[in-house]
């Protein structure tokens, strides 16, 4: 809501980026709307979350109808799409203290097969976006990025 907010709020005060910086959005669930929205405050890209659990929640198990929409929609507003690959499945999380926190193959994997999907179409990808946050890759990896920071 509040990046719906922000775009009316520069829409109705004719703020947009002309000259200078190439302004972008990132989005977490975009829609048509956010899409439109973004393209009449004349920024011309997307960061989009591709959620990898939503994609593939099962191994080998892809639902790839919300990405293809997200895609398409880019096309049809003239918005160059950079997807953010993350948020692993429960499937491809590994456990114990001396693992890395997702299956480095499946991630791997997920990413080629992405890129495979969408070549020619998608700008760039966001790879292990913020690799230190839980949130993002599990539980254990905050430590694996300290241990290396410090080690």
């Amino acid at each position: 809501m509040a990046l719906l907010l922000a775009l009316l709020g520069g829409m109705l005060l004719g703020v947009g980026v002309r000259d200078g910086p190439v302004c972008g959005i990132h989005t977490i669930r975009t829609d048509d709307t956010a899409l439109s929205l973004i393209r009449a405050t004349s920024c011309s890209f997307v960061v989009q979350l591709f959620d990898w659990s939503q994609f593939e929640p099962l191994r080998g198990e892809y639902f790839w109808e919300y990405p293809d929409s997200v895609v398409r929609a880019c096309e049809h507003y003239g918005l160059n799409l950079v997807v953010r690959l993350d948020q692993p499945p429960e499937w491809a999380v590994a456990s114990g203290e001396e693992s890395l926190s997702i299956d480095p193959d499946a991630y791997a994997a997920f990413v080629a097969r992405v890129a495979q999907r969408y070549e020619g179409r998608v700008e760039a990808r966001v790879i292990w976006n913020e690799p230190s946050l839980a949130q993002e890759w599990g539980e254990g990896a905050g430590r694996h990025i300290q241990r290396a920071t410090w080690s």
